[in-house]
């Protein structure tokens, strides 16, 4: 898994995994880039915990709030992880609050968010938002 520098206000806050949606299988893309300007940043609020999103190029850079709900990259008692489906498929299990999705192909996509311990219950509500990447 590749890292990105993350940065708010200029402030350095930490590494970001970085997800290459064009790794989901099954489906293959030729994927080309063109610079456009970020859209406004973007709120979803289950109703108890909020994820923020913006869209930059065919990237989804997300960033989720989940009070109580410790996160872990790998299974550890009391921890959970972020299970993410891009248009319905499985597309990760990020174990970090914040991440981007990149390479999304061109056209409009159904993103869902859902927090899951690894005991295997489902303990907060699921996200789920539209994107429109634009085509290049």
């Amino acid at each position: 898994m590749k890292y990105i520098l993350a940065a708010a206000a200029g402030v350095i806050i930490g590494f970001v995994p970085v997800f290459h949606a064009a790794a989901v299988p099954d489906e293959t893309h030729n994927l080309h880039v063109r610079t456009v300007p970020v859209a406004a940043e973007q709120q979803v609020e289950p109703e108890d915990w909020n994820l923020q999103y913006k869209i930059k190029q065919q990237h989804v850079y997300v960033e989720c709030v989940l009070p109580d709900f410790p996160l872990a990259g790998k299974e550890k008692e009391g921890h959970g992880f972020l299970r993410v489906k891009i248009d319905g498929k499985t597309a990760a299990k990020m174990g970090q609050a914040a991440f981007v999705l990149k390479h999304l192909p061109p056209g409009k996509h159904t993103i869902d968010i859902q927090p899951v311990s690894y005991e295997g219950s489902m303990q907060k509500d699921k996200a789920s938002f539209d994107v429109d990447i634009p085509s290049s």
